[in-house]
């Protein structure tokens, strides 16, 4: 058993073994959230969590003197507090002011949910900064469950799975939870394309994923590397990620103006397509991709801003 501190006076014990199972949605979390990362999966070639290895990575999370168990005024209000401390799903909280992170054992993995409470500028650390701590950390707690874990069956063989942090797909296509392909906390770069099993064309992180990557550009993680520059051949890619990050098609204009086009094209695309943006749209990048030989993703992610989609900007 763990000890908590929820009480100076009576102390408080985790007892995994008597606690309920959680049986409900395993993405669902308190409301009111600033951020959220999007869920980690921690998987093992067995296809399940080992018998013990989730007890035993949470009360290796419990006593890591840089987590708490959570049980805070929500989670201990009489209503509902002997719903929400299961055996199978536990609640952290990480830093000061506190992050909040949840594990929970779905069978086949143990996913991992973090999100922050208050206002991004209200807080010392960035959110990005705190997931990837949490996962470092995580996989400090992992390491230290599997020598435990062999240390007990005297370091047999038997029953050993091997470990795998997969990062679940955000993409629009499917709700079937799948995972993004081939990618690397330690080498992903926050601008380069991802795949995963149910989009047959690359995309970029969305926001939530990008919070487990290092925000580099692929200049600064390879001094040799030149900035890559986009073509017309780049369009179809180009149309898919202002989709993703939902750029406004009406702005078409604004942007055409910011990229470098001048009235008389931007009038000319205006009255081939009235009416009709998302045309407009595509034909003012075509151009711009035709007429500018330097043009690059930092180009488009600032035009974009300038013209007033400053989140969209940032999705670039």
């Amino acid at each position: 058993p763990v000890q908590t501190e929820l009480s100076r006076f009576k102390p408080q014990y985790f007892l995994p073994a008597v606690l309920p199972g959680y049986t409900g949605d395993p993405n669902e979390v308190h409301p009111g959230y600033e951020l959220r990362a999007s869920p980690v999966h921690i998987t093992f070639s067995t296809g399940y969590v080992p018998p013990g290895f989730f007890t035993c990575l949470a009360t290796a999370v419990a006593t890591n003197p840089n987590f708490e168990l959570s049980f805070d005024d929500y989670f201990a209000a009489s209503a509902i507090h002997s719903k929400s401390i299961y055996r199978n799903r536990v609640y952290f909280s990480y830093g000061c002011p506190s992050d909040n992170f949840v594990l929970t054992d779905i069978n086949e993995a143990i996913q991992v949910d973090v999100m922050r409470y208050v206002p991004e500028n209200s807080h010392p650390v960035p959110f990005k900064t705190v997931c990837q701590n949490i996962m470092k950390l995580l996989e400090e707690c992992c390491q230290k469950v599997e020598d435990t874990l062999t240390l007990y069956h005297n370091g047999s063989n038997a029953d050993r799975s091997s470990r795998r942090v997969q990062y679940m797909c955000q993409c629009s296509r499917s709700s079937e939870v799948h995972y993004i392909k081939n990618i690397d906390a330690e080498k992903q770069i926050c601008s380069e394309f991802v795949h995963c099993k149910m989009e047959s064309i690359p995309r970029r992180l969305t926001i939530n994923e990008l919070m487990w990557f290092k925000k580099i550009s692929a200049r600064e993680s390879n001094d040799d590397q030149q900035e890559v520059m986009l073509t017309i051949a780049n369009l179809v890619d180009i149309i898919r990620v202002l989709e993703k990050s939902n750029f406004q098609n009406q702005k078409w204009r604004k942007l055409g103006l910011y990229l470098g086009l001048i009235h008389p094209e931007l009038k000319t695309i205006e009255d081939n397509y009235p009416r009709d943006a998302e045309r407009c749209l595509e034909e003012c990048l075509a151009e711009w991709l035709k007429n500018d030989t330097e043009a690059t993703w930092e180009k488009l992610a600032i035009a974009v801003g300038e013209a007033g989609e400053k989140s969209a900007a940032t999705y670039i």
